[in-house]
């Protein structure tokens, strides 16, 4: 199965600031989702890919999201 590509651009998010990006539909949640972040630091494009894994997204996995001190999902 494969979901529509959604893109979003934000001009700047402050260091130790967060945005909230989308939604995702927990009937998503039996697919991998992947999440990829493009961003310049001092004149460098980066790119950073983030993949859950298939069935990643359950509560045994829910930990402390550190900033937004909500409960969710984190990987590396």
């Amino acid at each position: 199965m494969k979901t529509s590509t959604l893109r979003q651009f934000f001009e700047k998010i402050d260091p130790h600031d967060f945005v909230k990006l989308e939604w995702i539909d927990k009937r998503l949640f039996g697919i991998n989702n992947e999440f990829w972040v493009s961003f310049w630091y001092q004149g460098t494009l980066f790119d950073k890919r983030y993949v859950f894994v298939t069935e990643s997204i359950v509560e045994h996995n829910f930990t402390k999201v550190p900033m937004i001190g909500k409960r969710g999902v984190m990987i590396k």
